[in-house]
């Protein structure tokens, strides 16, 4: 069985792609950020696809090595990434017209990570920017892709899948992850506390509602699925695999001084408290 899984920001997707190295699986992560690309690991070798301006569909490979590294957060995280002198431009953002044509290679992997741009649902800024027009959610529940691809193809490849939907049910240790690791810190460095804050609440309400509305995308194309809680969640179970890790175990990359300074003066638990109030 292959699987695809998709999360909201602060989701489980290290974990995922960790238990994929572990149980020596292929894995194709979909980077939802500003310029789309995927990255496949496979047999000791990670590849980068693209779409450069133009149109062109490109893509880099390297050897890597995963023995006894599998479950090494520092490791794996910068085997992730590229070197982004040779293979994308962050100044000139595309929203690929061909790059489904390399989609035939993201489905050959076990393990997908966010599969929504292989329907179309990618380029949609982030929840709380200024000139954010439509948010994914509204997206996906709206039926309003941005992105060309080959909708039969990839509906046909998911349904042959088994389709994970990740929630989470502990509303205070979301917000922890949020308040501690999915904000920009440069905000707190400048001393702009409430926009940090501001946009914090805004992504949490956005992670609370993606899981629903994925589920409306997913029926609407008759795609399976099934839900899963990163709180009490099997993941050796769902996932059908031999070699797992604690389920905090990604939770472990440190924060960054000024996140660090703000948990030391509690201001972070104030601004949690605060948030639970509201919802």
């Amino acid at each position: 069985m292959k699987y695809s899984y998709t999360s909201s920001h602060r989701g489980g997707k290290s974990h995922y792609k960790v238990l994929a190295q572990l149980n020596n699986k292929s894995f194709c992560g979909i980077q939802q950020g500003r310029e789309l690309h995927a990255t496949i690991i496979k047999d000791n070798n990670i590849s980068w696809y693209w779409e450069e301006y133009g149109g062109t569909v490109c893509w880099e490979d390297k050897e890597i090595d995963l023995s006894n590294k599998e479950t090494d957060l520092d490791y794996t995280k910068e085997c992730y990434r590229a070197d982004g002198s040779f293979w994308m431009d962050f100044d000139r953002p595309v929203i690929p017209n061909n790059l489904y044509k390399a989609f035939p290679k993201f489905f050959e992997c076990d393990f997908i990570l966010y599969p929504l741009p292989l329907l179309g649902y990618y380029g949609y800024p982030k929840t709380g920017d200024i000139h954010n027009d439509i948010e994914i959610c509204d997206a996906l529940e709206q039926g309003t892709p941005w992105m060309k691809v080959d909708l039969e193809y990839s509906i046909k490849e998911l349904r042959k899948r088994r389709n994970i939907i990740a929630y989470k049910e502990d509303k205070r240790h979301e917000a922890w992850n949020f308040f501690t690791g999915g904000g920009e810190p440069t905000l707190l460095v400048d001393g702009y506390e409430e926009e940090y804050v501001r946009q914090i609440k805004l992504r949490l309400h956005e992670a609370r509602r993606l899981p629903n509305s994925v589920r409306i995308l997913f029926n609407r194309y008759n795609i399976p699925f099934e839900m899963f809680s990163l709180d009490t969640g099997d993941y050796k179970k769902v996932l059908d695999i031999e070699k797992t890790i604690p389920n905090d175990h990604t939770s472990s990359f440190d924060v960054f001084p000024i996140i660090q300074k703000y948990l030391d003066n509690g201001k972070i638990d104030k601004w949690i408290d605060e948030y639970l109030s509201e919802i």
